[in-house]
């Protein structure tokens, strides 16, 4: 079941790039799925897990990297630089995370859920 459910919250939320896996979502609950099921489908290799955090520039940038390591179980060392994106200041979000991207760089298990995803798709159309 768990490869079910990653295959396809991957085919909706994933990069369809072929370089392996990379899921982006700023839903702290479905990140925490996807890598759940990332972990217990795949023997993954946890130092190949990278992160980096989409944020906007009024944020704060240590605290939200913060946040997204300890809910990930990502070291801080495997964060890349974030990205911060422009605002106008006027709208803030309270209590926004800012989305994050995980990515893991091995196309073999890319090309597993991609091809198990589109499968299942027309299994059921």
């Amino acid at each position: 079941m768990s490869l079910v459910i990653l295959s396809m919250i991957y085919e909706c939320e994933g990069s369809k790039d072929r370089s392996g896996i990379r899921f982006t979502n700023s839903d702290p609950d479905v990140i925490k799925l996807f890598l759940k099921t990332l972990r217990s489908v795949f023997l993954i290799q946890e130092h190949r897990l990278k992160v980096r955090v989409h944020i906007h520039d009024y944020q704060d940038d240590t605290e939200i990297k913060r946040f997204w390591s300890d809910m990930t179980e990502i070291p801080l060392s495997q964060f890349y630089s974030s990205f911060q994106k422009p605002s106008n200041h006027i709208y803030k979000k309270e209590g926004y995370k800012g989305c994050v991207n995980i990515a893991y760089y091995d196309s073999y298990l890319g090309n597993v859920l991609r091809l198990f995803a589109k499968k299942l798709i027309k299994l059921y159309i």
